[in-house]
């Protein structure tokens, strides 16, 4: 719930954090599809769905490129 509060009122995001999201979805890909009623899509939902998942690869690929 902490996650989904501060990426819903717009707080920065670390480069951890997002490391730790682009994990999360990669484990939890088969959890998004259970149902309202599963803990595991009602946190793949909190933490942005499949496009929170896209922004968060996306902003992780752009910080290694300007660290290159």
């Amino acid at each position: 719930m902490a996650r989904a509060t501060s990426l819903a009122n717009g707080m920065k995001v670390s480069e951890a954090t997002l490391r730790r999201m682009v994990a999360f979805f990669s484990r939890h890909e088969k959890n998004k599809s259970g149902g309202e009623n599963d803990a595991g899509y009602i946190a793949w939902q909190l933490w942005g769905g499949d496009a929170g998942r896209a922004w968060a690869k996306r902003m992780l690929k752009m910080l290694e490129k300007r660290s290159k």
